[in-house]
Protein backbone atom coordinates (compact mmCIF):
# COMPACT_ATOMS: atom_id res chain seq x y z
CA UNK A 1 0.00 0.00 0.00
CA UNK A 2 1.22 3.44 -0.80
CA UNK A 3 1.65 6.43 1.49
CA UNK A 4 2.48 10.14 1.64
CA UNK A 5 3.97 12.36 -1.04
CA UNK A 6 7.74 12.17 -1.11
CA UNK A 7 9.07 15.65 -1.74
CA UNK A 8 12.53 16.39 -0.27
CA UNK A 9 11.87 20.05 0.50
CA UNK A 10 8.51 19.31 2.13
CA UNK A 11 9.91 16.40 4.13
CA UNK A 12 12.73 18.63 5.36
CA UNK A 13 10.17 21.15 6.59
CA UNK A 14 8.39 18.41 8.56
CA UNK A 15 11.67 17.26 10.07
CA UNK A 16 12.54 20.79 11.13
CA UNK A 17 9.09 21.14 12.69
CA UNK A 18 9.69 18.15 14.97
CA UNK A 19 13.11 19.28 16.06
CA UNK A 20 15.36 17.53 13.54
CA UNK A 21 18.09 19.21 11.54
CA UNK A 22 16.65 19.25 8.02
CA UNK A 23 20.03 18.98 6.36
CA UNK A 24 20.51 15.54 7.91
CA UNK A 25 17.46 14.09 6.22
CA UNK A 26 18.14 11.36 3.68
CA UNK A 27 16.11 8.87 1.66
CA UNK A 28 15.53 5.38 3.01
CA UNK A 29 18.54 3.19 2.36
CA UNK A 30 20.98 6.09 2.66
CA UNK A 31 23.64 6.23 5.35
CA UNK A 32 22.76 9.67 6.77
CA UNK A 33 19.13 9.64 7.85
CA UNK A 34 17.73 12.16 10.32
CA UNK A 35 17.38 11.03 13.96
CA UNK A 36 14.42 12.21 16.04
CA UNK A 37 12.80 11.61 19.41
CA UNK A 38 9.36 12.99 18.46
CA UNK A 39 6.93 12.45 15.58
CA UNK A 40 4.08 14.61 14.28
CA UNK A 41 0.86 14.51 16.26
CA UNK A 42 -2.44 16.27 15.56
CA UNK A 43 -5.79 15.96 13.86
CA UNK A 44 -5.48 14.24 10.49
CA UNK A 45 -2.12 12.57 11.10
CA UNK A 46 -2.19 8.95 9.86
CA UNK A 47 0.04 6.29 11.42
CA UNK A 48 0.37 3.20 9.24
CA UNK A 49 1.40 -0.02 10.97
CA UNK A 50 2.56 -3.35 9.61
CA UNK A 51 1.91 -6.50 11.61
CA UNK A 52 2.86 -10.14 11.37
CA UNK A 53 0.32 -11.89 13.58
CA UNK A 54 1.02 -15.24 15.19
CA UNK A 55 -1.15 -16.91 12.56
CA UNK A 56 -0.48 -14.46 9.70
CA UNK A 57 3.24 -14.14 8.82
CA UNK A 58 2.81 -11.75 5.87
CA UNK A 59 2.60 -7.94 5.97
CA UNK A 60 -0.81 -7.08 7.43
CA UNK A 61 -1.42 -3.33 7.42
CA UNK A 62 -3.74 -1.04 9.31
CA UNK A 63 -4.19 2.67 9.90
CA UNK A 64 -4.55 4.82 12.98
CA UNK A 65 -5.82 8.37 12.37
CA UNK A 66 -5.99 11.14 14.96
CA UNK A 67 -9.63 12.26 14.74
CA UNK A 68 -9.81 14.87 17.50
CA UNK A 69 -7.66 16.25 20.30
CA UNK A 70 -8.85 18.04 23.43
CA UNK A 71 -7.22 18.78 26.80
CA UNK A 72 -9.05 15.78 28.27
CA UNK A 73 -8.71 13.08 25.61
CA UNK A 74 -7.62 12.04 22.13
CA UNK A 75 -9.93 10.21 19.73
CA UNK A 76 -8.40 7.82 17.21
CA UNK A 77 -9.98 5.96 14.29
CA UNK A 78 -8.62 2.48 13.61
CA UNK A 79 -9.11 0.80 10.24
CA UNK A 80 -7.97 -2.47 8.75
CA UNK A 81 -9.03 -5.11 6.24
CA UNK A 82 -8.49 -8.75 7.12
CA UNK A 83 -8.64 -11.57 4.58
CA UNK A 84 -10.30 -14.68 5.96
CA UNK A 85 -11.52 -17.64 3.92
CA UNK A 86 -10.52 -15.81 0.75
CA UNK A 87 -12.76 -12.80 1.49
CA UNK A 88 -11.89 -9.30 2.69
CA UNK A 89 -13.43 -8.14 5.96
CA UNK A 90 -13.14 -4.44 6.81
CA UNK A 91 -13.12 -3.26 10.42
CA UNK A 92 -13.47 0.34 11.58
CA UNK A 93 -13.54 1.34 15.18
CA UNK A 94 -12.90 4.31 17.44
CA UNK A 95 -10.60 4.47 20.41
CA UNK A 96 -10.49 7.16 23.10
CA UNK A 97 -7.46 7.71 25.32
CA UNK A 98 -7.98 10.07 28.22
CA UNK A 99 -5.37 12.41 29.64
CA UNK A 100 -5.27 10.27 32.79
CA UNK A 101 -4.74 7.05 30.79
CA UNK A 102 -1.95 8.64 28.75
CA UNK A 103 -0.28 9.81 31.95
CA UNK A 104 -0.57 6.80 34.25
CA UNK A 105 -1.70 3.56 32.59
CA UNK A 106 0.45 0.44 32.84
CA UNK A 107 -1.52 -1.27 30.02
CA UNK A 108 -0.62 -0.94 26.33
CA UNK A 109 -3.40 -1.71 23.86
CA UNK A 110 -2.07 -3.06 20.57
CA UNK A 111 -5.09 -1.71 18.74
CA UNK A 112 -7.28 -3.11 16.03
CA UNK A 113 -9.03 -6.43 16.33
CA UNK A 114 -10.64 -8.52 13.63
CA UNK A 115 -13.40 -9.50 16.04
CA UNK A 116 -16.55 -7.94 14.57
CA UNK A 117 -17.97 -7.42 18.06
CA UNK A 118 -14.89 -5.47 19.16
CA UNK A 119 -15.61 -2.19 17.37
CA UNK A 120 -15.95 0.10 20.41
CA UNK A 121 -13.42 0.98 23.03
CA UNK A 122 -15.45 0.05 26.11
CA UNK A 123 -13.33 -3.02 26.78
CA UNK A 124 -10.10 -1.11 26.29
CA UNK A 125 -10.45 1.73 28.78
CA UNK A 126 -7.66 2.07 31.31
CA UNK A 127 -5.02 1.56 28.62
CA UNK A 128 -3.06 3.55 26.10
CA UNK A 129 -3.12 2.89 22.34
CA UNK A 130 0.22 1.58 21.03
CA UNK A 131 1.92 4.01 23.35
CA UNK A 132 3.58 3.70 26.74
CA UNK A 133 2.15 6.03 29.34
CA UNK A 134 4.28 8.84 30.68
CA UNK A 135 4.52 6.94 33.97
CA UNK A 136 5.72 3.75 32.30
CA UNK A 137 8.26 5.72 30.28
CA UNK A 138 9.63 7.38 33.44
CA UNK A 139 9.99 4.03 35.21
CA UNK A 140 11.92 2.57 32.31
CA UNK A 141 14.20 5.61 32.10
CA UNK A 142 14.85 5.96 35.84
CA UNK A 143 14.58 2.40 37.19
CA UNK A 144 15.68 0.46 34.12
CA UNK A 145 12.66 -1.85 34.30
CA UNK A 146 8.90 -1.76 34.70
CA UNK A 147 5.89 -4.03 34.89
CA UNK A 148 3.70 -3.79 31.81
CA UNK A 149 0.47 -5.38 30.60
CA UNK A 150 -0.57 -5.61 26.97
CA UNK A 151 -3.89 -6.34 25.32
CA UNK A 152 -3.14 -9.08 22.83
CA UNK A 153 -5.45 -10.69 20.25
CA UNK A 154 -4.80 -14.14 18.82
CA UNK A 155 -6.67 -14.85 15.62
CA UNK A 156 -9.92 -12.92 15.92
CA UNK A 157 -10.39 -13.43 19.63
CA UNK A 158 -11.24 -10.67 22.02
CA UNK A 159 -8.09 -9.25 23.63
CA UNK A 160 -6.27 -11.27 26.24
CA UNK A 161 -4.02 -9.66 28.84
CA UNK A 162 -0.35 -10.55 29.15
CA UNK A 163 1.72 -9.17 32.03
CA UNK A 164 5.40 -9.19 32.93
CA UNK A 165 8.47 -7.12 33.76
CA UNK A 166 10.54 -5.66 30.94
CA UNK A 167 14.14 -4.52 31.36
CA UNK A 168 15.88 -1.78 29.40
CA UNK A 169 18.84 -2.50 27.14
CA UNK A 170 21.18 0.45 27.85
CA UNK A 171 22.48 0.56 24.28
CA UNK A 172 20.80 3.21 22.10
CA UNK A 173 18.65 1.76 19.33
CA UNK A 174 17.05 3.56 16.39
CA UNK A 175 14.11 2.30 14.32
CA UNK A 176 13.57 3.65 10.78
CA UNK A 177 10.18 4.87 9.57
CA UNK A 178 8.97 6.95 6.62
CA UNK A 179 7.64 10.43 7.41
CA UNK A 180 5.87 11.77 4.30
CA UNK A 181 8.08 9.47 2.25
CA UNK A 182 11.34 10.55 3.86
CA UNK A 183 13.33 8.22 6.07
CA UNK A 184 13.51 9.17 9.73
CA UNK A 185 15.40 7.17 12.34
CA UNK A 186 13.58 7.24 15.67
CA UNK A 187 15.59 7.04 18.87
CA UNK A 188 13.97 4.43 21.10
CA UNK A 189 14.14 2.85 24.52
CA UNK A 190 14.61 -0.89 23.91
CA UNK A 191 13.20 -3.14 26.64
CA UNK A 192 12.52 -6.86 26.80
CA UNK A 193 11.09 -9.54 29.06
CA UNK A 194 8.62 -12.42 29.26
CA UNK A 195 4.89 -11.71 29.44
CA UNK A 196 2.48 -14.29 30.83
CA UNK A 197 -1.22 -14.87 30.34
CA UNK A 198 -3.92 -17.22 28.95
CA UNK A 199 -1.62 -20.20 29.61
CA UNK A 200 1.23 -19.00 27.40
CA UNK A 201 4.52 -17.19 27.74
CA UNK A 202 5.42 -14.56 25.17
CA UNK A 203 9.08 -13.52 24.98
CA UNK A 204 8.59 -9.84 24.19
CA UNK A 205 10.61 -6.86 23.02
CA UNK A 206 9.53 -3.23 22.88
CA UNK A 207 11.08 -0.29 21.06
CA UNK A 208 9.50 2.77 22.68
CA UNK A 209 10.01 6.26 21.28
CA UNK A 210 12.36 8.21 23.56
CA UNK A 211 9.76 10.94 24.09
CA UNK A 212 8.51 11.73 27.59
CA UNK A 213 5.20 13.18 26.30
CA UNK A 214 4.12 10.65 23.65
CA UNK A 215 6.29 7.53 23.93
CA UNK A 216 4.84 5.60 20.98
CA UNK A 217 5.56 1.88 20.78
CA UNK A 218 7.40 2.06 17.47
CA UNK A 219 8.07 -1.67 17.27
CA UNK A 220 7.01 -4.72 19.26
CA UNK A 221 7.97 -8.36 18.83
CA UNK A 222 6.91 -11.52 20.57
CA UNK A 223 7.80 -15.19 20.20
CA UNK A 224 6.37 -18.41 21.49
CA UNK A 225 7.19 -21.96 20.32
CA UNK A 226 6.81 -22.06 16.54
CA UNK A 227 5.21 -18.62 16.27
CA UNK A 228 6.37 -15.03 15.89
CA UNK A 229 4.56 -11.72 16.36
CA UNK A 230 5.72 -8.36 14.99
CA UNK A 231 4.08 -4.95 14.90
CA UNK A 232 5.93 -1.89 13.62
CA UNK A 233 5.12 1.69 12.77
CA UNK A 234 6.00 1.89 9.07
CA UNK A 235 4.92 5.27 7.77
CA UNK A 236 3.41 8.53 8.99
CA UNK A 237 1.45 10.93 6.81
CA UNK A 238 1.29 14.40 8.33
CA UNK A 239 -1.02 16.84 6.50
CA UNK A 240 0.53 20.06 5.25
CA UNK A 241 -1.09 22.78 3.12
CA UNK A 242 2.14 23.07 1.13
CA UNK A 243 1.88 19.54 -0.25
CA UNK A 244 0.00 20.56 -3.38
CA UNK A 245 2.64 23.12 -4.34
CA UNK A 246 5.41 20.62 -3.55
CA UNK A 247 3.79 18.06 -5.86
CA UNK A 248 3.44 20.69 -8.58
CA UNK A 249 7.11 21.65 -8.25
CA UNK A 250 8.26 18.04 -8.30
CA UNK A 251 6.31 17.21 -11.45
CA UNK A 252 7.53 20.42 -13.12
CA UNK A 253 11.21 20.05 -12.28
CA UNK A 254 11.80 16.31 -11.98
CA UNK A 255 8.98 15.20 -14.28
CA UNK A 256 7.86 12.55 -11.78
CA UNK A 257 6.87 12.24 -8.13
CA UNK A 258 6.53 9.23 -5.84
CA UNK A 259 3.19 9.29 -4.00
CA UNK A 260 2.89 7.78 -0.52
CA UNK A 261 -0.57 9.12 0.32
CA UNK A 262 -2.69 6.76 -1.75
CA UNK A 263 -3.94 3.85 0.34
CA UNK A 264 -5.23 0.47 -0.82
CA UNK A 265 -6.80 -2.36 1.10
CA UNK A 266 -4.45 -5.27 1.75
CA UNK A 267 -3.82 -7.44 -1.33
CA UNK A 268 -6.40 -5.40 -3.20
CA UNK A 269 -6.84 -2.56 -5.67
CA UNK A 270 -9.68 -1.07 -3.61
CA UNK A 271 -8.83 2.49 -2.63
CA UNK A 272 -9.12 3.47 1.01
CA UNK A 273 -10.99 6.63 1.98
CA UNK A 274 -7.79 8.03 3.50
CA UNK A 275 -6.56 8.57 -0.09
CA UNK A 276 -8.97 11.44 -0.69
CA UNK A 277 -6.67 14.35 0.31
CA UNK A 278 -3.91 13.13 -2.00
CA UNK A 279 -6.31 12.49 -4.89
CA UNK A 280 -7.65 16.01 -4.44
CA UNK A 281 -4.11 17.41 -4.59
CA UNK A 282 -3.41 15.56 -7.84
CA UNK A 283 -6.66 16.89 -9.29
CA UNK A 284 -5.85 20.49 -8.36
CA UNK A 285 -2.35 20.24 -9.83
CA UNK A 286 -3.83 18.99 -13.10
CA UNK A 287 -6.35 21.85 -13.10
CA UNK A 288 -3.44 24.29 -12.83
CA UNK A 289 -1.77 22.65 -15.85
CA UNK A 290 -4.45 21.80 -18.44
CA UNK A 291 -1.73 20.87 -20.95
CA UNK A 292 -0.27 18.09 -18.77
CA UNK A 293 -0.73 14.38 -19.42
CA UNK A 294 0.28 12.05 -16.59
CA UNK A 295 1.07 8.34 -16.30
CA UNK A 296 0.01 6.68 -13.06
CA UNK A 297 2.53 3.95 -12.22
CA UNK A 298 1.90 1.13 -9.76
CA UNK A 299 4.80 -0.40 -7.78
CA UNK A 300 4.79 -3.21 -5.21
CA UNK A 301 7.10 -5.09 -2.87
CA UNK A 302 8.25 -8.64 -3.62
CA UNK A 303 5.77 -10.57 -1.49
CA UNK A 304 3.61 -12.82 -3.65
CA UNK A 305 5.80 -13.26 -6.72
CA UNK A 306 6.41 -11.38 -9.97
CA UNK A 307 3.20 -12.12 -11.89
CA UNK A 308 0.93 -11.56 -8.89
CA UNK A 309 2.52 -8.18 -8.21
CA UNK A 310 2.48 -7.16 -11.86
CA UNK A 311 -1.27 -7.80 -11.98
CA UNK A 312 -1.80 -6.04 -8.64
CA UNK A 313 0.17 -2.97 -9.73
CA UNK A 314 -1.80 -2.81 -13.01
CA UNK A 315 -5.09 -2.92 -11.13
CA UNK A 316 -4.00 -0.35 -8.57
CA UNK A 317 -2.82 2.12 -11.20
CA UNK A 318 -6.12 1.63 -13.06
CA UNK A 319 -8.08 2.14 -9.83
CA UNK A 320 -6.40 5.49 -9.26
CA UNK A 321 -7.28 6.59 -12.80
CA UNK A 322 -10.88 5.44 -12.36
CA UNK A 323 -11.19 7.39 -9.11
CA UNK A 324 -9.68 10.56 -10.59
CA UNK A 325 -11.89 10.45 -13.67
CA UNK A 326 -15.09 9.23 -12.00
CA UNK A 327 -15.13 11.27 -8.78
CA UNK A 328 -12.74 14.16 -9.38
CA UNK A 329 -13.54 15.03 -12.99
CA UNK A 330 -10.10 14.55 -14.53
CA UNK A 331 -10.49 13.78 -18.27
CA UNK A 332 -9.56 10.17 -18.99
CA UNK A 333 -7.50 11.23 -22.02
CA UNK A 334 -5.07 13.03 -19.72
CA UNK A 335 -4.23 9.91 -17.71
CA UNK A 336 -2.38 6.74 -18.69
CA UNK A 337 -1.61 3.78 -16.41
CA UNK A 338 1.25 1.31 -16.13
CA UNK A 339 2.04 -1.38 -13.56
CA UNK A 340 5.64 -2.28 -12.82
CA UNK A 341 5.00 -4.79 -10.05
CA UNK A 342 8.15 -5.61 -8.11
CA UNK A 343 10.56 -4.76 -10.93
CA UNK A 344 11.57 -1.26 -9.77
CA UNK A 345 12.30 -1.34 -6.03
CA UNK A 346 13.70 1.77 -4.40
CA UNK A 347 14.74 -0.08 -1.25
CA UNK A 348 15.42 -3.63 -0.09
CA UNK A 349 12.47 -5.97 0.34
CA UNK A 350 13.96 -7.79 3.32
CA UNK A 351 12.75 -5.19 5.85
CA UNK A 352 9.34 -3.80 6.76
CA UNK A 353 10.41 -0.23 6.07
CA UNK A 354 11.96 -1.23 2.74
CA UNK A 355 8.80 -2.99 1.59
CA UNK A 356 6.73 0.03 2.71
CA UNK A 357 8.82 2.31 0.53
CA UNK A 358 8.59 -0.05 -2.44
CA UNK A 359 4.77 -0.15 -2.23
CA UNK A 360 3.96 3.12 -3.92
CA UNK A 361 2.33 4.96 -6.77
CA UNK A 362 4.48 7.21 -8.93
CA UNK A 363 3.23 9.87 -11.30
CA UNK A 364 5.21 10.67 -14.46
CA UNK A 365 4.63 13.93 -16.29
CA UNK A 366 4.61 12.95 -19.97
CA UNK A 367 4.37 16.58 -21.07
CA UNK A 368 7.54 17.39 -19.15
CA UNK A 369 9.32 14.44 -20.77
CA UNK A 370 8.24 15.61 -24.24
CA UNK A 371 9.82 19.01 -23.60
CA UNK A 372 13.15 17.66 -22.34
Amino acid sequence: MTRAILVPALAAAHLAAIGVAAQTAAPAGSAAAAVATTVPFGVGVVYNYVMHNLDHPEDWQFYTTVTSVSPDETLYTEEQTVWRDGQPHKFLWHRRVSRREAANSKIIDNGVSCNAADTTDEGHRGSTLRMASQRLYRELKTEGNAEVTIYFSYGCSKPYTLTGTITVDPRPVTVPILLNGQRLDLKTVHAQGTLNGFQVQLASEFWILDDSVRPWVVRQEGTMPGKHYLQQLGTILSPDPKQEKALDDELSKSCRAPIYGIYFESNSAELNDASRPTLQQITEVMQHHPDWTLTIEGHTDSIGGAQYNKDLSDRRAAAVKTELTGKYGVPAARLATLGYGLSRPVDKNSTIEGRARNRRVEIANLSCKAKS
